[in-house]
């Protein structure tokens, strides 16, 4: 579904590119997510590791809503 959402944002000249530069954020981005995670589980324990990723989705997820354009004034489902 991540995919259809890059393909359906990007103009019609630019999905490679767009699927491109998807695929290179899922797939190096994941790397400094595990080490702060990990950094954080040690120094503070396992409760701020999870309260911090709590809040990054949650972040990420408003964000989402307010960004991406809704049609005929309905959310994306």
């Amino acid at each position: 579904m991540e995919k259809a959402l890059v393909a359906d944002l990007a103009t019609s000249g630019a999905k490679g590119t767009a699927l491109g530069f998807y695929s290179i954020v899922t797939g190096i981005g994941p790397f400094p997510a595990s080490l702060l995670t990990g950094w954080l589980w040690q120094t503070f324990g396992a409760e701020t590791s999870f309260y911090l990723n709590g809040i990054i989705a949650v972040f990420a997820s408003v964000l989402l809503f307010i960004i991406l354009p809704s049609k005929k004034g309905e959310l994306i489902h």
